[in-house]
């Protein structure tokens, strides 16, 4: 058994390396070798009971503390597992599947007071059994959701925008006919955020939706829809970063990184470089609860009105909204900021709890799209308007 100095040190000469990590025990295997697999080393420390290291790409970095394993067993078995942090604390409770089950949350995990200790017991079946901070969602999910949008949507197109640092495609959509306004979704820059890629998809899926609302809003506005920048982050388990050790949502103005400048151009080759034709930018993501980071009510620009209008419908068919914020970092080269800077319109970053049920997340997400699209079709509530008018 390794001393705990020795266990610490390999946490962080693992942390510094993207290979699929394996350990090989008497009677079962512990590997990250999938996309979004991440483990930092393990250690056996009793007949049933085992040390999972968990740390991040590189640090300081965000306390997004991503882990993702699969359990091989050639029986059933029944363990106790401990996730051991390195350079972060626990944030995530575990998911785990098996080959005949869909994601379940496990309900008994024990928490060190300062968070860098989570312990749990595992029944692991014959086979392979899955253990991810949240559900897996990865590139053959992206492919299969785009095939699928295509079929309802034959007024959008597949489009390439650029490709990652380690030439993973960076794909989406965009419609057809341009020189209309532009609506663009974005996400997934970071790659631990699935609540926020549930989001997105429910979200665009009503805007591609073949009814007379998501028809009437295409034929007025196009569409450019990106659902995950960031795609060497998500195949490696990254914590925040791309593969090249950057937060690309800290990118949008200095334009180091080819999956910004990819997004960037992107965006100016469909909407243009000036405001005009853009209307209105999102950003998907995910944190500790459902919040709108939205410009202030006074900011300049086309549509002032909108971030306000916007949650006060959600509320009203939903009975409740995700709270807004109008000051999430309005300095710092965030999308959100570039997008409104650059083009003088409504520019929000959607973010969706960590814990929020998938159905309230989809509900919220549809209902959200609804919403926007008729309030970009039909302009701001009478009692907004009036309020509005110059004194």
């Amino acid at each position: 058994m390794r001393s705990s100095s020795c266990w610490l040190i390999s946490l962080l000469l693992a942390a510094s390396s993207a290979a699929a990590e394996e350990c090989v025990f008497d009677n079962v295997t512990f590997t990250s070798d999938f996309e979004g697999g991440r483990i930092s080393g393990c250690r056996k420390t009793g007949p049933d009971a085992f040390e999972i290291g968990v740390a991040p790409e590189d640090a300081p970095i965000n306390p997004s503390a991503w882990y993702a394993f699969a359990v091989e067993a050639k029986e059933d078995a029944d363990i106790e597992v401990t996730l051991v942090y390195s350079n972060g604390r626990h944030r995530y409770a575990p998911k785990v599947r098996s080959a005949k089950s869909e994601w379940t949350e496990l309900p008994d995990i024990a928490v060190s007071e300062e968070g860098s200790r989570a312990s749990f017991p595992l029944h692991i079946a014959e086979g392979r059994t899955f253990v991810a901070a949240q559900s897996l969602i990865g590139a053959d999910d992206y492919v299969a959701w785009l095939q699928k949008v295509l079929l309802i949507a034959p007024d959008m197109t597949e489009v390439t925008i650029g490709r990652s640092e380690e030439g993973r495609a960076i794909e989406g959509l965009k419609s057809r006919k341009r020189g209309r306004e532009a609506v663009v979704l974005i996400g997934r820059q970071h790659p631990p955020e699935t609540t926020g890629a549930i989001a997105f998809f429910a979200f665009a899926e009503r805007m591609l939706a073949d009814d007379p609302l998501a028809r009437r809003f295409r034929k007025r506005f196009a569409l450019l829809i990106l659902p995950m920048l960031n795609p060497d982050g998500v195949a490696h388990g990254q914590w925040r970063h791309n593969s090249r050790g950057v937060d690309i949502n800290r990118d949008w103005g200095p334009f180091t990184q080819v999956e910004t400048r990819a997004a960037r151009d992107a965006i100016a080759d469909f909407a243009g470089e000036k405001p005009g034709r853009l209307a209105l930018f999102l950003d998907f993501h995910s944190t500790w609860h459902d919040v709108l980071y939205t410009q202030p009510d006074e900011a300049m620009g086309a549509r002032a009105w909108f971030a306000a209008a916007w949650r006060s419908q959600i509320e009203k068919q939903l009975g409740s909204a995700p709270e807004r914020s109008d000051s999430h970092n309005p300095a710092l080269p965030t999308s959100k900021s570039w997008a409104h800077e650059t083009y003088a319109v409504p520019a929000i970053t959607f973010e969706l709890g960590d814990t929020t049920p998938t159905e309230n997340i989809r509900a919220l997400a549809r209902t959200a799209a609804e919403t926007a699209m008729i309030l970009l079709l039909e302009g701001p509530p009478q009692d907004m308007e009036a309020q509005q008018e110059p004194s």
